[in-house]
């Protein structure tokens, strides 16, 4: 994205992302059919300005524009999805975003990104899976990243979901089919009760 590009870059403040929006929603062969949780996860994550698609929040029928009998209905859960990376991004993100996979044979169906955290948070990991079964991915954290060494990270998409960053910067992560996940320290969670609930609230709601 023009985040990245060298050429024609711009400031997170100055871009916007989306999934879907009102052009797009018109006609079908433009729509996204599937993994619409791996989109919103990576936009709210992306320094950007995320963008949410009416239909996407409220799980309303998406209708093709002059054509009735072409439309998809989106997940129920996917409002409180958002909602939930919604809560993440406004606690936990605010810096710079690094990639750390490429397109490699090695990470096929993987990816991973940090991003730089704030005054509550050290910073977070974004780890996006497509592949259609389960699967284990190996990660080298880069010696930048020290401070994670020997840590635990909580995921905030799924409750009950750790992993241990071992003391030389591997760490393992175990991913659901088509998933996604965003990880912070334990420690960050602990420290941040208000938003514990808050996410905690999303997730059972």
């Amino acid at each position: 994205g023009m985040l990245f590009n060298s050429e024609y870059k711009l400031d997170a403040d100055q871009l916007v992302s989306f999934v879907d929006n009102h052009d797009t929603g018109k006609e079908s062969d433009k729509w996204l059919t599937k993994d619409w949780n791996l989109a919103y996860a990576y936009i709210f994550f992306y320094p950007a300005q995320p963008c949410v698609f009416y239909n996407h929040y409220f799980g309303d029928t998406q209708y093709e524009f002059g054509h009735s009998d072409k439309a998809q209905t989106l997940p129920a859960e996917l409002g409180a999805y958002i909602d939930i990376l919604i809560a993440s991004r406004k606690h936990y993100l605010g810096g710079e975003m690094m990639h750390l996979t490429d397109s490699s044979e090695k990470y096929k169906n993987f990816y991973l990104a940090f991003r730089e955290g704030n005054e509550s948070c050290s910073g977070a990991f974004l780890s996006i899976s497509n592949a259609i079964n389960n699967s284990q991915h190996t990660i080298m954290l880069p010696k930048q990243y020290t401070a994670f060494y020997g840590e635990e990270l909580i995921n905030l998409l799924e409750p009950g979901s750790k992993v241990t960053v071992f003391e030389n910067g591997e760490v393992v992560f175990h991913c659901k089919p088509r998933s996604a996940g965003i990880w912070i320290l334990k420690d960050d969670w602990e420290n941040s009760n208000n938003t514990n609930q808050k996410i905690a609230d999303s997730l059972t709601n």
